[in-house]
């Protein structure tokens, strides 16, 4: 059952504290539960962070809190993309077990059992807030919260969606901890979401941490320090368990991508983990455990007393095999661009990523991964090849029909500067599957020209852009996100009849969304077909009733 809407359990959770607490009282047969803390810093590098690098006073706040932490140096992410990322940290399980992998794709299924359900279930109390509408309650990650705090659906500037700033993730969450009845445990999550692209910090965050995308991060570590401070005032802090770990990093350019999804390289899959345990056991502790966002749910649920579900993680407090592997993927540019899936299982100093073209590399003596070493032949090869094999035969999450996200719900994820175009009956190939597709790292010229076009599109120079985009879609004519810009971009030229062909395309392929079908209406009525035009835009309608977009163009028409 999909949550109600935050407004509506506002209200229900008010009226519940006042009924339950009497004015702060303790509750009677409250949870013996402990309290958690989960604390998400969206595209944060540990590059970024000072405790891995040189101290230039960029977070001084996590600074703080790893005096009392475990530090894992040897921290990934399961995927470059923020749902499938958050999913696993919620549930214990890689994402070809929970089936989230992508952004805007398809839901976390009913049938996953998340740290919120069962911290839920044994009396605590659960809230979340997050800065970002990718994690939107439709997307499934709501379950189990008795408060879901998400940022309203609303254009920013360019490619990119308004976000929740971290002050007003901080100012939330600690209203949910003031509103805690007294005694009660807790499960708090708090998503921050700064850092991601664009970046525009103030002018005296940037200056301080010496540019734009650490003033981004200096700004976010400030309020997670003002949440920390909020938490410590709590008579249970000692006894608390607080996670603070990265979903994924950012590449800025290393192996040729700007910014984060399409690759799986450390640049974007190592990521910063502190984890302050109950009397901060451990504290000061740097650990060189391979460790995984996988590791989130059974370490918060340990730390909270409760039993781990059975998953693809551990619980921190306990040693880590020295043998250890963990899984990571991207199948976003096989989703959207007509890529190679690429996957990758890293054991020790050793990383192979499987896809079209195989790559080894040696993290010992190649943090940046510049050196391939893969041969068919390698033991360290075949000794991946069989893990991910063993990974790709374990069981998944069952999917349902209802497991879908409707229409009207659905974010439009282009705007949060990702793809967004795969359709949900998309088939997912196995982690060792052979697609005979493009290679992602071989490809990352088409994202610059995509791009490219884009902004010579915003100077105004229409003519060039298409054709750009023109000269983009016959190199890869699977690249969904470029024939939906290029039919727009024929329609904003009147070019009509040339515009019909790479939007049909995308509704062949299952690419029945709004956008695309209101760009296919205007290129009809642009050759005065206006009953073609009505029927795709009351199918728009359809599929999202009250489309402003839609509506406008049926009321330019008529209504006939």
């Amino acid at each position: 059952m999909r949550p109600v809407p935050a407004l509506v359990l506002v209200a229900a959770l008010v009226a519940a504290l006042v009924a339950s607490c009497g004015g702060g009282e303790e509750e009677p047969g409250a949870s013996t539960a402990r309290s958690a803390v989960l604390i998400t810093l969206d595209t944060t590098t540990p590059r970024s962070v000072d405790l891995y690098g040189k101290d230039r006073g960029v977070t001084p706040r996590l600074t703080e809190l790893a005096a009392e932490s475990v530090v894992y140096d040897r921290a990934w992410t399961v995927a470059p993309l923020t749902l499938p990322a958050h999913a696993s940290m919620l549930t214990g399980l890689f994402p070809l077990r929970h089936g989230v992998r992508d952004n805007g794709h398809l839901p976390l299924p009913r049938a996953a059992r998340s740290v919120a359900e069962i911290a839920s279930e044994s009396g605590a109390l659960t809230g979340a807030v997050v800065a970002a509408v990718v994690l939107a309650a439709p997307y499934g990650l709501a379950e189990g919260f008795d408060h879901f705090e998400e940022p309203a659906v609303a254009g920013g500037k360019g490619m990119y969606m308004s976000e929740r700033p971290a002050q007003s993730v901080t100012n939330l969450a600690i209203g949910l901890v003031d509103r805690r009845p007294a005694g009660r445990p807790m499960f708090l999550w708090a998503h921050y979401f700064d850092p991601h692209a664009p970046y525009e910090p103030t002018q005296a965050d940037e200056r301080a941490a010496g540019g734009a995308y650490l003033g981004e991060v200096h700004a976010m570590d400030r309020e997670v320090g003002r949440l920390l401070d909020r938490l410590r005032g709590e008579p249970d802090f000692d006894e608390m368990l607080i996670v603070v770990v990265a979903d994924h990093g950012e590449a800025h350019g290393r192996h040729g991508e700007a910014t984060h999804s399409a690759l799986i390289y450390d640049a974007v899959m190592r990521v910063p983990m502190l984890v302050r345990f109950p009397r901060s056991v451990r504290a000061g502790e740097r650990s060189q455990e391979t460790v995984s966002v996988v590791d989130v749910a059974p370490t918060l649920l340990g730390g909270m007393g409760l039993e781990p579900f059975p998953g693809d993680g551990q619980d921190l407090a306990r040693p880590v095999p020295a043998d250890r592997g963990v899984y990571m993927e991207s199948y976003c540019g096989y989703l959207n661009y007509g890529w190679s899936p690429v996957v990758a299982w890293v054991q020790g100093d050793t990383k192979y990523i499987h896809g079209t073209s195989p790559e080894l590399y040696d993290l010992a003596g190649d943090e940046k991964e510049a050196s391939n070493l893969f041969a068919p032949d390698d033991v360290r090869v075949t000794r991946a090849r069989a893990a991910l094999g063993r990974l790709a035969d374990a069981r998944a999450l069952e999917r349902t029909e209802e497991d879908v996200v409707d229409a009207e719900d659905r974010v439009d994820v282009s705007q949060l500067g990702y793809a967004g175009m795969a359709a949900e009956s998309a088939l997912i190939p196995g982690p060792l599957e052979d697609t005979g597709l493009p290679a992602p790292r071989e490809r990352m010229g088409e994202l610059d020209a995509f791009y490219q076009a884009v902004l010579v599109r915003n100077a105004g120079r229409l003519s060039q852009a298409i054709d750009q985009l023109s000269d983009l879609v016959e190199t890869n004519p699977g690249n969904n996100l470029a024939l939906s810009t290029l039919g727009t971009f024929l329609v904003d030229a009147q070019r009509y009849q040339e515009a019909l062909a790479p939007l049909e395309t995308l509704l062949r392929r299952g690419q029945e969304r709004v956008i695309v079908l209101v760009t296919l209406a205007k290129a009809h009525s642009g050759l005065g077909e206006k009953d073609k035009a009505r029927d795709l835009l009351r199918r728009a309608l359809e599929l999202v009733p009250g489309d402003v977009n839609a509506q406008a163009e049926l009321s330019k028409l008529g209504a006939e």
